[in-house]
């Protein structure tokens, strides 16, 4: 496995990711009312307007 990244989101996007994992552990038997509600809530997120999302800034070394 990769490594891990921790990252900021949204509810609906960690409803999202979640939701897909879940999905892909249901192979080769996937429901599909699990596969219409990721693409209802993945079209949702993707007509929802941009948000600011703070990043946490990279730590750079600054010259002495």
């Amino acid at each position: 496995m990769g490594k891990y990244k921790k990252i900021i989101v949204t509810e609906k996007e960690e409803d999202l990711i979640m939701s897909i994992r879940n999905y892909q552990r249901s192979y080769p038997n996937g429901n599909p009312q699990m596969d219409w509600y990721i693409r209802q809530l993945f079209d949702e997120l993707m007509d929802m307007p941009p948000q600011y999302i703070p990043t946490i800034p990279s730590r750079k070394k600054l010259k002495p």
